[in-house]
């Protein structure tokens, strides 16, 4: 019997110097069960991994960074995208983002194929709806189908990328800073003046029309008026003839990348020497933010800057150059310098402009 104890107590201090030395690798998942998000078309997605790795073909990679606030769990982007990064203060911030694998498209930001997503396996694929009917028939789990958001602050979108993340004190608070932001903004104008706009969006004379649904909202908050809003309901350019009919007081170009007309181009064209806005030299490059100025962060800068240099005798707490400062350095960790600033507010381009250094340089 006392050989049976000895021999047993043996064996199980060996166990325990074994266990000591050697012990067992063990994983563990911070999510206790799977996570479940309900996306934009009302649709459950369920999400196995607490790794989150992201395909994303939707043009959304500044909002989702925003909340996030790191690119880690971003595996592939479509090339337009990228581009876009390459041109904007994105590629600043988070530099990174430039090594990222493409995600295959072949038209625009529509997937190329099943074939890559098969064999990469990304556990989130945010996708628009209409074109994610290929990835539903192979009932891939994962996909996040987004819509359009037609709303300046586009709450509904950073909800799910908050639930996504875990991050939803983080859009609390971002959403937070909107509303007070925009409410500071309203206060301080009060003006009864209209003024007309048109923005041109590329070379061929894209003219932003009624489509642009939530810039036309965000303008009219302080009197101004998209005169294109009532052109027909499809993205096209428009001809000169059309411009000249219009007769807006402003014409505001934009900063992407892909656009390459500029305020000389518009100033020397002779076609267009009649037109209030280039008599009397009010032609704008909007300025270059993160990607496109808009959302929750910068569509306040963006509507700062237009209330600014439209109604110049406004008074304001502090300079157009601190307050985008501020933003940046309180929503993206990221210290803007002089050059920066310069680049967001386009200071080159805009310099032949009407009044323009003095409001926006020698505040």
């Amino acid at each position: 019997m006392n050989k049976i104890f000895l021999l047993l107590l043996f064996s199980f201090i060996s166990f325990l110097i074994i266990f000591s030395l050697f012990p067992p690798t063990i994983y563990v998942n911070n999510l206790d069960k799977n996570k479940k998000i309900i996306d934009m078309v009302n649709k459950e997605v369920n999400i196995k991994n607490q790794e989150n790795t992201i395909m994303m073909f939707t043009p959304i990679l500044w909002h989702y960074l925003s909340i996030e606030q790191n690119d880690n769990s971003i595996l592939f982007i479509p090339k337009y995208i990228k581009d876009e990064v390459k041109n904007s203060m994105l590629s600043k911030i988070y530099p990174s983002i430039l090594d990222k694998k493409l995600a295959l498209t072949s038209v625009g930001a529509v997937p190329l194929g099943v074939e890559q997503i098969l064999y990469e396996k990304p556990e989130i694929i945010f996708t628009f709806a209409w074109f994610s009917k290929e990835l539903e028939s192979i009932k891939y789990p994962g996909v996040v189908e987004l819509v359009n958001d037609n709303e300046i602050k586009k709450e509904k979108f950073f909800r799910i990328i908050g639930d996504l993340t875990n991050k939803e004190e983080r859009v609390d608070y971002i959403l937070k800073k909107y509303d007070l932001k925009m409410l500071d903004i309203y206060k301080k104008y009060s003006e009864n003046k209209k003024t007309s706009i048109i923005v041109i969006g590329d070379n061929n004379y894209f003219i932003w029309n009624k489509n642009f649904i939530a810039f036309n909202k965000l303008i009219q908050s302080v009197g101004i008026f998209n005169t294109a809003q009532n052109m027909k309901n499809y993205n096209s350019t428009i001809n000169i003839e059309e411009i000249i009919e219009m007769n807006p007081d402003v014409i505001f170009i934009t900063s992407s990348y892909k656009n390459q007309l500029n305020v000389l181009d518009i100033y020397n064209n002779p076609a267009l020497q009649t037109i209030d806005a280039v008599r009397k030299k009010k032609v704008y490059s909007m300025p270059s933010g993160m990607s496109r100025m808009e959302g929750p962060i910068e569509a306040p800068l963006l509507l700062e800057w237009m209330t600014r240099l439209l109604y110049p005798k406004i008074k304001w707490d502090k300079s157009y150059s601190q307050s985008v400062k501020e933003t940046y350095e309180e929503m993206y960790n990221y210290e803007m310098k002089e050059e920066d600033i310069n680049q967001f507010l386009n200071i080159d381009k805009n310099s032949y402009s009407k009044d323009y250094l003095k409001i926006f340089k020698g505040e």
